[in-house]
């Protein structure tokens, strides 16, 4: 699947060239080389490794933990809908239908304002647990609960697309039934028939509403253009790689040092930052580069912050941690496929683009990864303890 979506956008990005002539003439084969080699070190593991035969021991593992993990989702879902809800339709007319050009990348530089620590907290935890409540809508029709998947299925798919809504991000909601669709191949050999029939209807229900949100947010943003909103879905797709060969690889002078990465998790810890520069609005002026947009994949901020041999090496080495912490002893735990999915989101989202400040993304996957393994080792624990009474 991310083969095929690489695929897609080098494809977009070989049509897209001929019609814009600040590229014309200024793509380079190296770079281009360069991209797709790091991206297949990357992601080599996620191409390789067959999930689905790993995957039946989980399917009957951990139910009850799941279960209650999945209510408090559902709990927290709630009441973020009802915070939200009442400004829900101006933000949809707002960043869908009036003016989404103007309102795209608010979400970049100012963070949603709540109005207690409550709603932020449940706002937090269903950002988290919708990758374990997508594994639960699995398991539950593995074993053959078919109402409650449909259910909370649901209950997933809508939050998601009321957040892409919110931000007015194509991006957004594309990755996440991209998500859903790798999730669905993983659990495919043990599915009955009707359940992949549920599958099916449901995915053709929210396919239609995600492709009217997709056009939606393009007529409002392109519409006007001078590329249309025809050219703009070609644009989209096929730019990022292109401004990665012209714009960051052409003419790269010096890195952030892992500034860009790192000042995240510093700042989390009161420690002073490496550099104190705005990395989002500072490549250009000083270090060469001229992308002026953060549409250059997730490699292309990699080595803007480090360089290109250092990414390169994170490309064979990071992957192998990844891999070891999904599958412990060689079985593929509740935690590893929550850590397989978030690794296979930003690969997704990074042929397009992931901004800087990665570490303090992962930094925070890798502490849920833990406190998911906390709560498996607590309830064996309880188990143990009430076997022997």
């Amino acid at each position: 699947m991310l083969v095929g979506l690489w695929a897609i956008v080098a494809i977009a990005g070989m049509l897209y060239y001929p019609t814009d002539s600040y590229f014309i003439g200024h793509i380079s084969l190296w770079p281009l080389l360069y991209l797709f080699a790091t991206f297949y070190l990357f992601a080599r593991y996620v191409i390789n490794y067959r999930m689905d035969n790993r995957i039946y021991e989980l399917a009957y593992s951990h139910s009850k933990m799941i279960d209650i993990l999945c209510y408090i989702y559902i709990i927290c879902v709630i009441i973020d809908v009802i915070s939200d809800g009442l400004n829900l339709q101006q933000i949809a007319y707002n960043n869908v239908v009036e003016n989404a050009a103007e309102n795209y990348g608010d979400h970049f530089t100012n963070d949603k304002e709540y109005a207690t620590v409550w709603l932020r907290l449940t706002h937090s935890y269903e950002s988290y647990v919708w990758y374990v409540a997508l594994i639960a809508v699995f398991n539950s029709l593995c074993q053959g609960r078919r109402v409650f998947a449909i259910l909370l299925l649901s209950i997933v798919m809508v939050k998601r697309l009321m957040d892409s809504v919110a931000l007015g991000e194509r991006t957004f909601i594309m990755v996440n039934v991209f998500v859903l669709l790798a999730l669905f191949s993983i659990y495919y050999k043990h599915l009955d028939r009707k359940s992949k029939k549920v599958i099916y209807y449901l995915a053709v229900l929210f396919g239609l509403l995600v492709f009217s949100f997709l056009a939606a947010v393009t007529i409002s943003r392109f519409d006007n253009s001078d590329y249309g909103v025809g050219g703009s879905f070609v644009y989209y797709l096929g730019s990022p790689m292109l401004h990665f060969d012209y714009g960051v690889a052409d003419s790269l002078r010096g890195t952030f040092g892992g500034a860009a990465t790192f000042n995240g998790i510093l700042e989390r810890f009161n420690i002073p930052p490496i550099l104190e520069i705005d990395y989002r609005y500072s490549a250009d002026a000083m270090l060469g580069t001229h992308c002026s947009t953060s549409f250059i994949t997730f490699i292309g901020p990699l080595c803007i912050d480090f360089g290109f041999i250092i990414t390169f090496l994170l490309a064979i080495f990071w992957p192998m941690l990844i891999c070891k912490l999904v599958f412990i002893n060689g079985k593929l735990t509740l935690p590893g496929l929550y850590l397989f999915l978030f690794y296979f989101n930003r690969l997704s989202r990074g042929a397009f683009a992931t901004g800087y400040g990665a570490g303090i993304v992962y930094y925070q996957a890798f502490a849920f990864y833990s406190l998911l393994w906390i709560l498996i080792l607590i309830t064996r624990k309880k188990k143990i303890v009430c076997q022997k009474l």
